[in-house]
């Protein structure tokens, strides 16, 4: 039982290593009238690349663009 255990340990951190290291973790945003991916991801991330931050807020949420809807939840990474 030991040795499974280790086994699953070991391939979970090196999945995380291999994807950039550990999981992210996020906020939940709630869209209001007027917001946009890009004025979300603006004041969060001043020091960064908009355009990178706002892929990794679609790949989060799962969107197929950049368009989302007033009272939707968004997941927004915090780093």
């Amino acid at each position: 039982m030991f040795g499974c255990g280790s086994v699953v340990f070991l391939a979970i951190g090196l999945a995380q290593t291999v994807h950039g290291g550990a999981a992210s973790r996020y906020e939940m945003v709630t869209v209001k009238a007027g917001d946009s991916l890009w004025s979300i991801a603006a004041p969060r991330y001043p020091d960064s690349d908009l355009r990178q931050k706002v892929d990794q807020i679609e790949q989060a949420n799962h969107l197929q663009g950049a368009g989302v809807f007033v009272g939707e939840s968004l997941r927004v990474p915090t780093s």
